[in-house]
């Protein structure tokens, strides 16, 4: 379990293809950070297992699932990566609960700039706004974000120059993929109404289901 509050970034020096899976080995960018073989470990939004660290680098690898649901199987050498550790008990909640299973690929519509900060429009899947709420919680590239508008084919967010300049964002370009993660809480309620065909959002529809 993550939060949304990138670490550090990191940059993709090794990629290796196999029949079934991809091998990839990334330098850790900065200091601070460091990690033991088989922790779980959020690039870009993705949680991975730690393979191998040494000095500055560590392995993952990537299973098919994963390459076809995220960006990381078109991640080219010399591609910068957000990173983030693994929650501890009593470690501090500063974004929101983020699993690190990413539901779809976006991609950058618009970036408006707003006075020091930006706006980001993203195009996503139906089935991703769907599950949005205004207001609420997405990681986009593992960053957490709350939704500000949501579109037919859109959403979009705020960026603080803060995060601007501790992720990836700042090099990110019209027409580039991001990861995608609705905020898992919506994603179990709505699943919840879903199963029990709960016809709209109500509070007797909500106590009904238990909440």
């Amino acid at each position: 379990m993550f939060t949304g509050i990138i670490q550090n970034q990191a940059v993709l020096r090794e990629r290796k293809e196999f029949r079934n899976q991809i091998h990839l080995t990334f330098e850790i960018l900065g200091r601070g950070l460091s990690f033991r073989s088989g922790e779980s470990v959020a690039v870009d939004g993705v949680c991975v297992t730690v393979t191998r660290f040494g000095g500055k680098t560590f392995s993952a690898d990537l299973l098919p699932e994963t390459l076809q649901c995220t960006t990381l199987g078109k991640l080219s050498r010399g591609g910068r990566v957000n990173l983030e550790r693994s929650l501890k008990v009593g470690d501090t909640l500063g974004g929101h609960w983020v699993t690190g299973h990413v539901d779809g690929v976006g991609f950058i519509r618009k970036i408006k700039r707003n006075g020091t900060s930006f706006r980001l429009q993203i195009e996503a899947p139906a089935d991703i706004i769907r599950r949005l709420v205004k207001k609420g919680s997405v990681a986009i590239d593992g960053i957490s974000f709350t939704v500000q508008e949501i579109g037919k084919r859109s959403l979009g967010v705020g960026v603080i120059p803060e995060t601007l300049r501790r992720t990836t964002l700042q090099g990110k370009r019209v027409g580039e993929r991001v990861n995608l993660e609705v905020d898992y809480f919506s994603k179990l309620v709505r699943h919840l109404l879903l199963r029990n065909r709960v016809s709209s959002l109500t509070v007797k529809g909500l106590k009904k289901q238990g909440f």
